[in-house]
């Protein structure tokens, strides 16, 4: 049974208070994303809906066979041991990518695979275009990012250091067209 706080996260918070007969409802809302959040989430709504744009997503809707496949993702404590489970989960067909993302087991953490031409890249633009939808409507909620990892060459350079580099680019690049000409 979730705790108090569980139960009652992104809720808005409303106080209601009674002074001499009269009584005032109080409503608490978080305050708004900063002007780079904004613009930040402005851009990547953006380039999602770009690439959406030029997927067949919208004339031809295929919904992926989903399954949980635990031995496809090594565990950062597990480096030197081999984990084999050899279980799989399938995962019902009216489920969208974005319940899968949100569902306990999964706790936003994912990996989507496939062969090339699958739906793996749209697949992902969907999920990230409803993600954006949540941190619009709440911004509480994280804004996604993505990253072509086709743009990751240097073997040497620990892939944090390689987004670090590529989300200040992304800044650079919002700061320098901020006059609404998003990337």
């Amino acid at each position: 049974m979730p705790n108090s706080d569980e139960q009652h996260a992104n809720r808005d918070i409303i106080n209601i208070e009674e002074n001499n007969g009269t009584v005032s409802v109080t409503t608490y809302l978080p305050p708004p994303r900063n002007r780079d959040e904004q613009n930040l989430l402005r851009s990547v709504k953006k380039e999602v809906n770009v690439r959406l744009a030029g997927t067949l997503h919208e004339d031809i809707f295929l919904n992926l066979a989903k399954e949980i496949l635990p031995d496809q993702v090594k565990p950062l404590s597990s480096v030197d041991i081999k984990v084999v489970l050899n279980r799989s989960n399938t995962i019902p067909d009216d489920l969208t990518i974005a319940q899968v993302f949100d569902s306990p087991s999964i706790q936003g953490k994912l990996l989507i695979l496939g062969n090339p031409g699958s739906g793996k890249t749209t697949t992902l633009l969907r999920l990230a275009k409803t993600l954006i939808e949540k941190a619009e409507k709440d911004p509480n909620e994280p804004i996604p990012l993505l990253f072509n990892l086709s743009r990751w060459r240097d073997e040497k350079q620990l892939i944090r250091d390689w987004m670090v580099d590529e989300l200040t680019a992304f800044f650079i690049k919002i700061q320098y067209n901020q006059d609404d000409k998003y990337i």
